[in-house]
């Protein structure tokens, strides 16, 4: 509506006037509307009545009609300005899109309004075949931006996994009554939740030519809450120990504490254990403010890719066991007695949502041979610095005869993120087709929510502020218990109970803050007391410190 419009109505508004009409006579009180009306129908020929509603009560206008407000439009957005009317569109505002401004947890949704249309993309437009930008550090250093690319795995034969692993479970060999709290029947079976349990494993990364054997340490858990599917149900907490290894083992990052160490003098040592807390802190807070977590998370997902995968369990669903790689894993517990760990990384595993899945406050109840949809993360510090991401099938097998419980794993989705050597041919996103009638789609299924090129002047700061901070690697090793002594575990059990881990949204701002503040405390010096987690073995000449997969130095 346009300025002299606006005066018009004013001017008018505020007189009433007798009409003479047909014979009678009527009081005028908004010669306004009418007025109204009248430059409809003279100035706008073609604009439709906007107060028609449907039998909802919504708006009857198409896209493309003529409007001056939202309510008019059957899509609810009028690209109406200050000085002239609009036409309806598609959306003027996230708001208006499926998802509203959020590409949710290993979904897709046309979340994101550009030029007034609903996309599933930030930006507009897929990820370009550069790959998805990571930034680790201020945006004048150009040799700390990294970007993470798609490569589409074609195998000739007939397996088309890029990844496959099988977790081998001897329910006559576990710690204490864990043995006795396993149940199974024809159909299921009843893990022990948040009890650990012992196996050996088998993993094929063919993607990258990587083979390993080990021994795992893991926990089943309810699951409830994700960042990378939309799904998830149950969760596995892993501590892997590889003990035999085919390829090229990755050390850039061993070489990098290790030279780092030798050249650091006294003083500096004493400087990186003082200033710990206050490093801990400031990473903590960068990796908040800027979801750089999550970022990573999304670099290393393909959405359309991993719907192929649901596609597939909903539709075809069958999955043939890792043969081999069971009697490997098998064998695993055997070599555990004779041969030295080569190295240890940390796993969790989501597994989405099933029919005849559930989770109690005693167990896992997880169905037999039936296809489940899981996502992986990996994450090693050492000898190599990286975090990965598998999406694939799981089946669950039980031999009642042996009672050996077995997990087996296909990933046709396969991807890691080394940040401080993204020149490694192991860095990337490695797609493979799901079967024979799942192709890879030659688009990149990546969404954009935390892409970004550039971070701001504060952001900026905070990086280079961190960068004069040495890190401490004596932290998970400076006292028998780590640094997690009674005086810290008493404040952390406090914390525990403060934090909020579901935002209210009715909170007023310094409620959130404080919440903030909490948690933020929390991540930041509960690390101490994940010493043994965090730790790694194969490597006594190298200890880990407690940083973050960003680094600027």
């Amino acid at each position: 509506m346009k300025f002299s419009s606006i005066a018009t109505i004013f001017a008018f508004s505020s007189s009433a006037s007798v009409t003479a009409n047909q014979g009678g006579i009527r009081s005028e009180s908004n010669v306004a509307d009418k007025l109204l009306d009248v430059k409809k129908d003279t100035m706008n020929p073609k604009l439709k009545d906007e107060d028609d509603k449907d039998f909802f009560g919504r708006g009857n206008l198409e896209l493309g009609d003529k409007c001056r407000k939202d309510s008019s439009c059957k899509s609810g957005a009028c690209s109406v300005s200050l000085f002239r009317s609009g036409s309806c569109v598609e959306c003027t505002a996230d708001d208006h899109c499926k998802g509203g401004g959020e590409s949710l947890a290993g979904a897709m949704p046309k979340a994101f309004c550009v030029e007034t249309q609903c996309s599933v993309w930030k930006r507009g437009k897929p990820i370009n075949q550069e790959g998805y930008p990571i930034k680790k550090g201020p945006n004048d250093d150009d040799l700390l931006r990294v970007k993470l690319k798609r490569n589409v795995y074609a195998p000739e034969e007939e397996s088309f996994e890029a990844a496959s692993i099988v977790w081998h479970f001897d329910m006559n060999n576990q710690m204490g009554d864990t043995a006795n709290k396993f149940e199974a029947n024809a159909t299921h079976v009843r893990v022990p939740a948040a009890v650990e349990m012992l196996g050996g494993y088998s993993m094929n990364n063919h993607v990258i030519q990587e083979h390993e054997t080990g021994i795992l340490s893991a926990m089943y858990l309810a699951n409830p809450y994700s960042v990378i599917i939309d799904r998830p149900d149950v969760g596995v907490a892993e501590k892997n120990h590889a003990l035999t290894y085919d390829g090229k083992m990755d050390s850039a990052e061993k070489h990098r504490i290790e030279t780092e160490l030798q050249a650091r003098d006294e003083k500096t040592q004493e400087q990186a254990i003082d200033s710990s807390v206050k490093r801990t802190w400031l990473q903590t807070a960068l990796m908040t403010l800027l979801d750089l977590a999550v970022k990573l998370l999304e670099a290393q997902l393909d959405v359309v890719h991993l719907d192929q995968i649901h596609d597939f369990v909903d539709k075809e669903g069958n999955m043939d066991k890792l043969g081999s790689a069971s009697q490997e894993a098998k064998e695993a517990l055997d070599l555990a007695a004779k041969l030295p760990s080569l190295k240890s990384n940390n796993h969790c595993s989501h597994f989405e949502k099933k029919n005849g899945m559930r989770a109690t406050d005693s167990h896992i109840e997880i169905p037999l041979n039936s296809p489940i949809v899981m996502l992986k993360g990996t994450l090693e510090f050492v000898p190599s610095l990286y975090l990965g991401i598998m999406s694939g099938v799981l089946i669950v097998d039980y031999d009642e005869e042996s009672n050996i419980l077995e997990f087996h794993y296909k990933a046709s989705q396969f991807g890691r993120t080394y940040m401080n050597d993204s020149s490694s041919p192991k860095h990337g996103l490695h797609v493979a087709p799901v079967s024979e009638n799942h192709p890879v789609s030659p688009q990149d299924g990546r969404t954009d929510e935390y892409y970004e090129t550039e971070y701001n002047f504060f952001t900026n700061k905070t990086f280079k502020h961190l960068a004069t901070i040495p890190i401490d690697y004596s932290y998970f090793d400076r006292s028998p218990t780590g640094t997690c002594d009674n005086e810290t575990k008493d404040e952390l059990k406090l914390l525990w109970k403060e934090v909020q881990f579901e935002v209210d949204p009715e909170a007023n701002m310094f409620s959130k803050l404080a919440d903030q503040h909490k948690m933020l405390s929390l991540v930041s010096e509960g690390g101490a007391c994940g010493s043994s987690y965090m730790k790694v073995d194969g490597h006594s000449t190298v200890w880990v410190g407690y940083d973050m997969l960003f680094r600027d130095t």
